[in-house]
């Protein structure tokens, strides 16, 4: 039943492309004589083995999934890469607060160029130093991290208006909603260090579907409290 199916639509193929061919010899159009003449008539051991061969199958098959197989791999080895900066990026801030909270600082040098040294150089490794941001916010304890500046609530409503009265913590002439102080604070003051870099990713598809057009911010944060320098 097989065979009979494949020499119908082998037969409407060729009445299509060659003009009309019956199976009576006599009235068979010259062009499908012709090819019969070449040895390619439907029932011509040629076409029994193109209908029974398998040879090529894999390169098909390979044609077909192919595409989706490089895109795959790309995908998990470029993402493979993105964690493996995260971490870097953290290990690097860990590394440097633990730096910053002892005072060190390199000969002929200050507090921030040393800090911020220390996190290059390990960072560096996969990322373009000069696209980090890095940042360090001191404050008096732990219990006031990221807390706003005290105000006097004079009319009750949870916020601070204009007008009202609030302690300047940070010194900087203003309210804050942080009253941390730019800096790496000073004996037994806690430091906040935050690290920011744009991560871009560049496999087609992926950066697509993955942050804002193939970005993604890697973020590292150390909370240190100083030591008695």
């Amino acid at each position: 039943m097989r065979n009979q199916e494949i020499n119908y639509w082998l037969h409407s193929i060729l009445s299509i492309l060659l003009g009309p061919c019956e199976v009576s010899t006599a009235r068979k159009s010259e062009s499908v004589r012709s090819f019969e003449r070449m040895g390619c008539s439907l029932g011509s051991p040629k076409f029994k083995r193109f209908r029974f061969s398998e040879d090529g199958a894999t390169a098909v098959e390979f044609a077909l999934i192919a595409p989706a197989l490089i895109f795959l791999t790309f995908a998990i080895v470029e993402s493979g890469i993105a964690f493996a900066a995260d971490i870097l990026l953290k290990n690097a801030t860990y590394d440097a607060a633990r730096t910053g909270r002892t005072g060190f600082v390199s000969e002929d040098s200050t507090q921030d160029a040393t800090v911020k040294a220390k996190i290059r150089s390990q960072a560096g490794v996969l990322m373009d130093v000069d696209k980090l941001v890095i940042t360090s916010m001191s404050y008096k304890g732990f219990d006031v991290l990221k807390k706003p500046e005290p105000f006097t609530d004079k009319n009750g409503n949870g916020v601070r208006d204009d007008g009202e009265n609030f302690t300047d913590v940070n010194g900087n002439g203003a309210y804050d909603l942080d009253q941390g102080a730019n800096g790496y604070g000073g004996t037994a003051q806690v430091v906040l260090y935050t690290v920011t870099y744009p991560w871009t990713f560049h496999t087609p598809v992926l950066k697509q579907i993955v942050g804002n057009n193939g970005t993604v911010e890697l973020t590292a944060t150390a909370v240190v409290q100083n030591e008695p320098y």
